[in-house]
């Protein structure tokens, strides 16, 4: 179902139905009666007016193996007030998590921890995460760091590959990948792909020059970050962290839905110019 504007209500009874899609504004009532087979599930609104809220979804899609959503999907959760501790739905044969980000901030780092304690999923093996492909402060300067509550419940049993799209280095990313490295105590491979650099067609030749120290510039910035990964605390001691350039990506950690979302939506915001590596990693000492 895509941007089905004048639905109102759904009711699915599909009992050999293995893959569920939803994307649009999904504000509206819904009855799954049978979809007992179901293996894959894809849901988002990025790029949408309005925003559904997947976390209604959830406890009827709770025995897929493989779930992507928009972050934003569940930007108005909460924990039921009375025993908050005890509350949880867990996702037993989730085995491939994709989230996708589509803006940077305390809120949604929070939304990912809290995601993680209430939909504990014990035999996840694989989880992308698909970053913005811009950020409202991409040099940190208006960033106050705070405290984020980390869920201490949290363990990944079985998690074996994260890879992180669109990874610039900032605090908040920063913050994320240890968070991750700290639960994850069987992890083999922690992929983190730096965004594309765009380039405008027909460049100047006065341009060269400053194209060339833009490169240089992300080169720099990814030996840095390199330098900082090698600090955190790491569940696993066999982990290997790989931070590579875009172009450098070879695809062989990619989602079961890689081609289902809009690139185009998801990046609604165009910026005028893409920032070096090194604004964003001029701060990063004090993200612990």
């Amino acid at each position: 179902m895509v941007d089905c504007l004048k639905v109102y209500y759904l009711e699915i009874s599909a009992p050999k139905l293995q893959s569920l899609i939803l994307f649009g504004n999904l504000n509206f009532m819904f009855r799954f009666i049978d979809i007992s087979s179901l293996v894959d599930a894809f849901l988002s609104s990025i790029g949408r007016e309005t925003y559904g809220n997947c976390t209604m979804f959830l406890p009827d899609l709770a025995h897929v193996k493989i779930l992507s959503f928009a972050l934003s999907y569940v930007a108005e959760f909460e924990e039921p007030e009375e025993n908050e501790a005890e509350f949880t739905i867990p996702l037993p044969n989730l085995q491939e998590l994709q989230m996708l980000v589509d803006v940077m901030s305390e809120e949604n780092i929070s939304q990912i921890y809290r995601f993680f304690h209430i939909y504990p999923s014990p035999f996840l093996e694989k989880l992308l995460i698909r970053l913005p492909g811009y950020l409202e402060d991409p040099t940190g300067t208006e960033y106050i760091p705070t405290a984020l509550n980390q869920p201490t419940n949290v363990v990944f049993d079985h998690l074996k590959e994260i890879k992180l799209s669109n990874f610039r280095g900032c605090i908040l990313e920063m913050r994320l990948v240890k968070f991750l490295l700290e639960k994850a105590i069987t992890l083999e491979r922690l992929v983190l792909i730096a965004p594309p650099m765009e380039l405008n067609e027909g460049i100047k030749s006065d341009q060269v020059g400053l194209s060339l120290q833009s490169k240089f510039s992300e080169r720099i910035g990814l030996r840095i970050i390199r330098g900082q990964l090698s600090t955190l605390p790491k569940a696993s001691l066999n982990v290997s962290i790989v931070v590579q350039e875009f172009f450098e990506d070879d695809m062989s950690l990619n989602p079961v839905h890689r081609e289902v979302y809009c690139e185009q939506s998801f990046s609604s915001i165009q910026k005028m110019f893409e920032p070096s590596f090194e604004e964003f990693v001029s701060a990063q000492s004090e993200f612990l």
